[in-house]
């Protein structure tokens, strides 16, 4: 039975059975002020049934309430007794019920989803650790670590020659130098990779022209760099943009043998050009651009993510890095 249908039972019954004693007594010529005292009486008595009723009810609300304000607090395993009424209290008991037990279970699931995320961020940022340090270590493998080899063969050559041929040791000490000077290039384009700048806050071009005043105090090159760009360039070019500018850098010290670096940023209706140049040797004297070009792919992949295209463009002398990415059409 339902709250409603029982308060609307106990008025029917209170009403019929006040008018029901109000006619007998009025039928057998009772006194008409015993009439109202009995009226009274039946009126109290309804007041102390219906304020015992209503007692029973405000509990159970007040349990409600009481859960509500714990369920706000976190307590999402708290739940409300209920008392098999089938009323409305009880069905909102029910729903408060179910409503709790869905709540702890997302909340279950959302921090098992967030222990799942910091794992994987932390076995991506320990992959990329990894992958980095193998790329370091085939980096040094096959450039310094060969060439310091060569020169340690050339240095016993040169011992040996000095004791049986004089003119052999001058050609011999020249491979060393020349061997020496690739290996410092190679590692200076190494370390330009462990002491990477950042963004930080800064624009594409001011990032870029602290970065390139870097390389010229500290390698030795002629850097120019011309930047016509009128509006603001999104950061997510930027970014890219900046990486590109990098690795193009480094594999310039570590292959070409330049003396000039010339970075060019144009701003076109439709895309942004960007080109790296130098005055090296070129794809021919650096083939290991084409071969083991783990430098080359991570620039054409970080292009791909803009839906622009990379080319190596052969100059004589030297080389031209050159990148095209569309620019988004804004309404």
């Amino acid at each position: 039975m339902t709250l409603r249908t029982t308060f609307m039972a106990m008025s029917a019954t209170l009403a019929l059975g006040g008018f029901g004693l109000g006619t007998l007594l009025w039928n057998l010529h009772v006194r008409w002020d015993v009439d109202i005292i009995l009226c009274l009486i039946l009126f109290i008595l309804a007041m102390a049934v219906g304020f015992a009723f209503a007692q029973g009810y405000r509990r159970r609300l007040a349990d409600i309430e009481e859960a509500t304000t714990l369920l706000g607090l976190g307590r999402l395993q708290y739940r409300i007794a209920t008392f098999g009424k089938a009323d409305e209290v009880d069905r909102l008991a029910l729903g408060f019920n179910q409503m709790g037990e869905t709540l702890e279970q997302q909340v279950a699931q959302l921090q098992a989803l967030a222990e799942e995320n910091r794992r994987l961020a932390g076995d991506a940022e320990r992959a990329a650790t990894m992958e980095e340090r193998q790329r370091l270590a085939r980096d040094l493998h096959d450039s310094v670590s060969q060439q310091l080899f060569a020169l340690a063969m050339l240095a016993e050559a040169a011992v040996a020659h000095s004791i049986s041929n004089s003119s052999e040791i001058v050609g011999d000490l020249s491979m060393i130098a020349e061997l020496a000077h690739a290996a410092q290039r190679e590692m200076r384009g190494l370390l330009l990779h462990l002491r990477p700048i950042d963004l930080e806050g800064r624009s594409f071009i001011e990032a870029a022209g602290i970065f390139l005043q870097a390389v010229q105090e500290r390698h030795g090159l002629v850097v120019q760099f011309s930047c016509r760009v009128e509006a603001d360039i999104p950061p997510i070019i930027e970014e890219q943009l900046f990486r590109i500018l990098q690795e193009a850098v480094s594999n310039t010290l570590k292959h070409a043998v330049a003396t000039l670096l010339v970075v060019q940023l144009l701003e076109q209706p439709a895309a942004y050009e960007f080109s790296v140049s130098d005055d090296g040797q070129g794809l021919t004297s650096a083939p290991k651009l084409l071969t083991d070009s783990y430098g080359i792919r991570m620039m054409r992949e970080r292009v791909g993510r803009l839906g622009g295209r990379l080319e190596l463009l052969a100059r004589y002398p030297g080389l031209t890095v050159s990148v095209v990415i569309p620019r988004r059409r804004e309404n």
